[in-house]
């Protein structure tokens, strides 16, 4: 008597498995799709709590996102160019980025580990992002999302495939570290 009951117990909490296993969310969906696997990021921003007075003003900090599994560097910077959410501003994040900036993305290459960003003329947007102060937190924001899976250890920047008026604007100039200003990988 004892093992059928055993038996029985052992029957209803493999069924009770496997209905939950059944559950999870790699069951399609009503409509037959399956949901897009997702993954967590992270998008990196300034902090005012972490770092008082600015005092490195190169200092960014990581904030988590969840995107799709496939999405590649591109969506690492609609994120970050989409800024803090307000919850993360209310946590101390802070970006030169916001909804205003959310679409300035024109393109992202790779190539190696360097990568060529191609935006849209954000001057006006964001005209305090050409103090040195600004430009350390502009490009460390961009460099370190970029950089986050280790593969990525140079991001050259442009204004619509033009890097030269990007690094004029930031006060920089065109130098070795930018390669110049050459425009060829943006075409």
């Amino acid at each position: 008597m004892k093992k059928i009951y055993l038996f029985i117990v052992l029957a209803v909490i493999a069924i009770a498995i496997l209905a939950f296993i059944g559950t999870g969310s790699n069951k399609p969906k009503p409509d037959g799709n399956r949901p897009i696997p997702n993954k967590t990021i992270q998008v990196f921003f300034g902090n005012t709590q972490k770092n008082p007075n600015a005092i490195d003003c190169g200092a960014v900090f990581p904030v988590e996102r969840i995107v799709s599994d496939n999405s590649g560097y591109d969506e690492l910077l609609k994120q970050l160019f989409s800024g803090p959410t307000p919850q993360e501003a209310d946590l101390g994040y802070t970006s030169f980025f916001s909804t205003q900036t959310a679409d300035i993305l024109v393109s992202v290459k790779t190539d190696g580990e360097t990568a060529y960003v191609d935006l849209k003329d954000v001057r006006t947007l964001i005209p305090n992002a050409s103090t040195s102060c600004g430009s350390s937190e502009f490009l460390s924001e961009i460099k370190s999302t970029l950089g986050q899976d280790g593969k990525i250890k140079k991001v050259i920047l442009a204004i619509n495939s033009d890097p030269a008026p990007f690094y004029e604007w930031l006060q920089i100039g065109c130098a070795p570290e930018n390669n110049n200003c050459d425009a060829s990988p943006f075409e």
